[in-house]
């Protein structure tokens, strides 16, 4: 668990988002999201049938 390790810090908490579009769900809608910390980060992310997508934690290795 990344919680428990001193040398980890997390960039990007895990994150849900419930997408629409002209009030309807935006099912397949892209997500790219970019995380900048000490590296540069990117992923990507599709939203379900009902606009749903669900983002995991991000963590990096720290020394501090």
């Amino acid at each position: 668990m990344a919680s428990l390790n001193p040398f980890k810090a997390c960039t990007f908490s895990e994150t849900k988002l419930q997408l629409t579009l002209d009030g309807e769900p935006a099912a397949g809608a892209v997500i790219i999201r970019t995380v900048k910390w000490r590296e540069k980060a990117v992923d990507t992310a599709m939203a379900d049938k009902g606009g749903t997508v669900q983002l995991p934690a991000m963590y990096e290795s720290s020394i501090t």
